[in-house]
């Protein structure tokens, strides 16, 4: 019995089916890698994004109570200044 090698007959376009499709295959490899190794991925990404919205949510937060313990203290400070003007102004009238 003689080998006979067959050549691999090229498929046309217009027989390619999705299975010899070259970009079809390359986007099922790429699939197929993203299911195995994209889970630690997507993990350190969601991580990542709630890290950040933890310091924006704080950071706010924290400016928040500031700009009003500001707001107290200018407040406080202009009530001393007139009830110490107005014993001022009672004492000197007497």
């Amino acid at each position: 019995m003689a080998n006979t090698v067959r050549k691999k007959k090229k498929v046309s376009v217009k027989e390619m089916k999705f299975k010899h499709d070259p970009m079809v295959r390359f986007y099922d490899r790429t699939q197929e890698w993203l299911q195995e190794r994209g889970r630690p991925v997507v993990i350190a990404v969601g991580v990542i994004i709630g890290v950040i919205l933890l310091y924006v949510a704080g950071s706010y937060f924290f400016e928040y109570r500031k700009t009003k313990a500001q707001t107290a203290f200018a407040e406080a400070s202009i009530a001393s200044r007139n009830a110490a003007s107005s014993l001022n102004c009672s004492a000197d009238s007497q």
